[in-house]
């Protein structure tokens, strides 16, 4: 997409987006999907998947000796919510302020980037990356307002 024009609406396809995440990991697991068929968002299709495919991947990782992903797109008031969760370790409490940081990694092999990208995809959207904590596992949820903002420009 080309600095300064606005992202198309496109069509989000939850299953689609987490596919290739799962077949891309060894260990595969059971990912659930709670889509709308006609969820519709205004956003840079790429830079969503990118987004997308990190937190499932991060969620894969999380889970090495089994668990769940989920993938849901939910509405809220003047949103869109596209929450990835699953049934993981989770983050450590002392860890949680430093998650998303550049270079931050607790994982063998991680770059410690894949929250940052995903945390510059939503406020690209004029929207917000949230991470909860809920008793296991993590919940990460990439909220994009209705009225989001033309993106336009890199990721960084």
């Amino acid at each position: 997409m080309a600095a300064g024009t606005s992202a198309r609406r496109s069509r989000l396809n939850a299953p689609d987006s987490a596919s290739p995440v799962a077949a891309s990991h060894q260990r595969p697991r059971p990912i659930a999907v709670d889509a709308s068929p006609n969820a519709t968002l205004r956003a840079d299709p790429r830079r969503l998947r990118e987004a997308l495919l990190n937190l499932a991947a991060n969620a894969i990782d999380a889970m090495p000796r089994g668990g769940v992903l989920a993938l849901a797109v939910q509405r809220a008031p003047s949103a869109t919510l596209l929450v990835v969760s699953d049934t993981g370790e989770g983050i450590a409490p002392e860890d949680r302020a430093r998650a998303g940081e550049a270079f931050f990694t607790r994982r063998e092999g991680g770059t410690g980037l894949g929250l940052l990208h995903a945390r510059n995809v939503a406020r690209l959207h004029g929207g917000e990356l949230r991470l909860e904590h809920p008793e296991r596992g993590l919940r990460a949820v990439l909220v994009l307002p209705d009225d989001a903002l033309a993106v336009s420009g890199p990721v960084g």
